[in-house]
């Protein structure tokens, strides 16, 4: 979906493909508030660089519904603001966050 420009609030259809294991939302302006309410149990890698995130909260009633995270690709998103609960992504190996 990298470019795509996805109106608020609809990323919900991607909770239909429960298999699904990489997902490129870059460049596409999802929000934080979209992400964290996905429920996506077998995601690996979530890349969401140039989305213009401001503030993640990686909390287990947010990131948590993601168990199989492995790398988290926040690069060219603005963050200002991290929140970072020891145990949300028990998996996360990889946190990119180049060019804040």
């Amino acid at each position: 979906l990298s470019g795509c420009k996805i109106p608020g609030g609809e990323l919900a259809f991607l909770e239909q493909l429960p298999h699904l294991e990489i997902l490129c939302l870059n460049f596409t302006g999802a929000s934080c508030a979209e992400l964290v309410k996905l429920k996506l149990p077998r995601l690996r890698v979530l890349d969401v660089t140039g989305c213009g995130l401001t503030e993640l909260k990686l909390t287990g009633d947010g990131f948590g519904a993601l168990p199989s995270l492995e790398t988290l690709i926040l690069s060219d998103t603005k963050l200002q603001r991290v929140v970072v609960e020891p145990h949300a992504l028990p998996k996360l190996r990889h946190l990119d966050l180049n060019y804040q």
